[in-house]
């Protein structure tokens, strides 16, 4: 119909929903999604090294966002505040669309106070990412783990340019409420013709007629809709325990059980966000452990190598182009140390300057800490003269393998379970979780299960199975 194509034209040049959907956003908005909290109990921290994804240093994107984007949001944001209320009124013609069969339409008040409650959400988030330190990658943290003491790192403290972050947030997801309810007043004591308005006052009309909708649209917008009640006051929602255990077959399910109802307030942390995030955790250190590291090792490079007896060589009585290839497919002992051990198709006649060269290449791996290789092979493509006293070796490397390596590691101070329990200094998390207790936090929040099979064969408790495991 035209009135689709019409909507679906102004959502394509304004780059936002400029309809319904517009004045609804915020019901989309999952404000728990992107509180701090979330970088302490299922962050990359709390992860070995052997399951957490890369991760690239995010203090730099910090200081961008910060100086940049939420600069920039604030200066939009005051912009749209001293435009609106002044009778402004913008018409899009047919040829700014880019269709001249398209109809003009009008841009008022209306759409400027929804591009500022965007403005407004778009801010709140900036902020909530902002607000604690996340400077310094994980490659970083393996070389200097400083940043992770408990009490004086500086990783996930609060920012010190960023003190006012958190409360800036709690004010800008209000403004959202208060900035969409002047879109629908003004919208609603519109006088002119509303045909050819961006954002039509009928679709409000629709929304507060349909009887799924259990309050009208400003009702939503108020202190009583769910939005406001969520950001401003304590609610409830429910979190489950996964529970897994091994069937008769033997094949391992999961389900959710042990549901709970948890009450959750996200003004009382925001307006009143901890310091230091990691002091939430029981008492911890870092220590430098010894731990396998697989990797692998893709190379071509140029070498120059003497060509003295060569002619003496398996493959080497005449001039060409030459390949010689020395490969091992699975080793765990050392000795893939001596290149006798490994397979090549010249087998003892190998010539000193490429054995010797391919052996150099096995010695250095012993320096690196390599245990064992998998799948390994040193490749080299010769052309020769047949005269020359040197010649140039184009060489491929191709190495699976497993390193010792000294990393970082989160260990619990507790010696056991219930001391590691008592350890958690507030499990409300300064008033996130108001009513929190015990049961609900360590098996609900943390999914931790007392009496789960970890290991089918031989029955071990959770603290058993989990607190030798670094980071666990």
């Amino acid at each position: 119909s035209a009135s689709t194509d019409r909507a679906s034209e102004r959502n394509k040049m304004l780059g936002i929903p400029m309809d319904i959907e517009g004045l609804l956003f915020f019901e989309r908005l999952n404000v728990l999604n992107y509180i701090p909290i979330n970088y302490l109990l299922n962050n990359q921290l709390m992860q070995s090294s052997e399951t957490r994804d890369p991760a690239p240093d995010f203090g730099q994107f910090q200081d961008m966002i910060n100086d940049v984007f939420i600069a920039k949001l604030s200066d939009g944001i005051n912009y749209l505040s001293n435009a609106v209320n002044q009778d402004f009124s913008f018409i899009i013609t047919p040829l700014m669309q880019g269709d001249e069969y398209q109809s003009s339409i009008e841009m008022d008040d209306t759409e400027l106070y929804v591009m500022k409650a965007y403005m407004h959400g778009i801010r709140a988030i900036l902020y909530l990412m902002t607000s604690y330190d996340l400077n310094g990658s994980f490659d970083e943290f393996e070389n200097d783990h400083s940043m992770l003491d408990q009490y004086n790192g500086d990783f996930l403290t609060l920012r010190p340019e960023a003190s006012s972050n958190l409360p800036n947030a709690h004010d800008d997801l209000n403004a959202i409420l208060t900035t969409l309810s002047s879109a629908i007043n003004f919208l609603s004591n519109e006088i002119d013709d509303q045909s050819n308005d961006i954002i039509l006052y009928n679709e409000v009309l629709d929304y507060n007629n349909d009887p799924e909708n259990e309050m009208t649209l400003l009702e939503e917008l108020s202190s009583n809709g769910n939005f406001y009640q969520a950001v401003n006051n304590t609610v409830s929602t429910e979190i489950c325990q996964e529970s897994c255990t091994y069937d008769s077959w033997g094949w391992y399910y999961c389900n959710d059980t042990n549901c709970q109802d948890v009450d959750i307030n996200i003004n009382n942390i925001m307006n009143n966000p901890p310091n230091n995030l990691k002091a939430l955790l029981p008492n911890y250190s870092i220590d430098m452990v010894q731990d396998l590291d697989y990797n692998s090792i893709w190379e071509n490079s140029t070498i120059e190598l003497s060509t003295d007896g060569w002619d003496d060589c398996y493959n080497f009585n005449d001039s060409g182009s030459f390949y010689w290839s020395f490969s091992i497919w699975s080793n765990s002992s050392n000795d893939y140390f001596n290149l006798n051990n490994w397979y090549s198709p010249g087998g003892p006649e190998v010539c000193s300057s490429i054995g010797g060269y391919a052996q150099t290449i096995i010695n250095n791996l012993s320096d690196e800490g390599i245990v064992s290789l998998n799948n390994a092979s040193i490749n080299l493509y010769v052309d020769w003269d047949g005269v020359s006293n040197t010649t140039s070796a184009n060489v491929l490397l191709h190495l699976n393998y497993e390193s010792l390596v000294d990393k970082p590691c989160l260990e619990w101070t507790a010696s056991s379970y219930n001391e590691w329990k008592s350890q958690w200094p507030d499990i409300t998390i300064n008033g996130l979780f108001p009513t929190m207790n015990n049961a609900t936090f360590f098996g609900n929040l943390l999914e931790i299960d007392e009496t789960q099979d970890y290991n089918q064969n031989n029955i071990v408790d959770w603290w058993e199975d989990k607190s030798n495991d670094c980071s666990d």
